[in-house]
């Protein structure tokens, strides 16, 4: 298991890599685009924690890499769905939102991750 410094740094890393891509939330209203930055940075970190059994940086960096590429890949496609929804029939919309769900069913459970990792802290701080 890697030291909680170096699983700060992975997680550092994974929300840099969305923080830093083009065209994840251009086509969105100011509000709308924080709230998708903010899935977005939430998925990516877990794929960080999900690496923390990963001793070999470079092998934990290409996880998060793939991780992080399936979410920017599910933002893009909200933000373009956001822009095309005008110009789309109600069965065009339903399939892009079958889409959707197949996108989102690639990535992880944050909310599960997210206790796990409060439990873990809480165990270090009751030792």
């Amino acid at each position: 298991m890697i030291s909680n410094s170096e699983l700060y740094a992975r997680k550092r890393l994974a929300i840099e890599m969305i923080l830093k891509s083009e065209g994840l939330t251009d086509h969105l209203q100011d509000d709308e685009a924080e709230i998708l930055l903010d899935w977005g940075m939430a998925q990516a970190e877990a794929y960080a924690l999900v690496t923390q059994e990963i001793a070999k940086e470079e092998e934990a960096r290409l996880a998060i890499d793939q991780g992080v590429t399936k979410v920017r890949r599910a933002m893009r496609f909200i933000n373009n769905l956001v822009a095309e929804r005008m110009d789309l029939s109600d069965g065009e919309m339903a399939e892009k939102l079958l889409h959707l769900i197949s996108l989102a069913g690639e990535l992880p459970r944050v909310q599960a991750l997210a206790g796990e990792e409060e439990e873990e802290m809480l165990e270090e701080d009751i030792d």
